[in-house]
């Protein structure tokens, strides 16, 4: 994130998914089907599941000034794809934890 490099952390966001599902097989049908609609979309620059694994929940990087239509587009894909329908969470990156004197 420090060298702007989007595409890069996009192929990182990528493979680790990628491992996640091939490696360690701790994803499943409906979460890969999930990180695959976002994959799709052009305006997506990697996903990949997030959180302890076996289903759950997926993040996503993607153009700030693209993310109505990323989510409506995600959100179809998924519903055609699984009959279920996805809740999308829309949020940004920040700091994080931080050391406060």
């Amino acid at each position: 994130m420090k060298t702007g490099n989007i595409d890069q952390l996009g192929k990182i966001f990528n493979a680790g998914h990628d491992s996640l599902r091939d490696d360690f097989e701790v994803t499943n049908e409906a979460l890969n089907i999930m990180v695959e609609s976002a994959r799709e979309q052009q305006s997506c620059y990697g996903a990949r599941m997030t959180g302890a694994g076996f289903g759950g929940c997926a993040v996503a990087l993607v153009n700030r000034d693209q993310t109505e239509i990323f989510t409506n587009a995600v959100i179809e894909k998924y519903r055609q794809r699984c009959g279920l329908q996805a809740n999308v969470y829309v949020c940004k990156a920040s700091e994080g934890a931080s050391l406060v004197k």
